[in-house]
């Protein structure tokens, strides 16, 4: 068969790693709105882009990814709900 590679699948690689170097960075804590916001920032641009092409199965898999994300870099759960 043929191999294809669809560019939402490496934007979910960059976003992830994008993501991890902002929550590692000193003095970043998700318990602030202004960090969190940014986070959402970081993930929203693809997710808009996404859903220009209306792909809607990719950008819920980014809005899973950000509730994955937030939570795991200690997002306080009131905010996240």
């Amino acid at each position: 068969g043929s191999f294809s590679l669809q560019p939402s699948e490496l934007m979910k690689i960059g976003t992830l790693m994008f993501s991890a170097l902002f929550i590692s960075r000193e003095g970043k804590s998700l318990t602030y709105w202004r960090d969190l916001g940014t986070l959402i920032a970081i993930v929203i641009i693809p997710v808009g882009l996404i859903m220009a092409g209306k792909d809607t199965g990719s950008a819920t898999v980014y809005m899973v990814m950000l509730m994955a994300i937030a939570f795991w870099g200690g997002a306080d759960l009131f905010l996240l709900f």
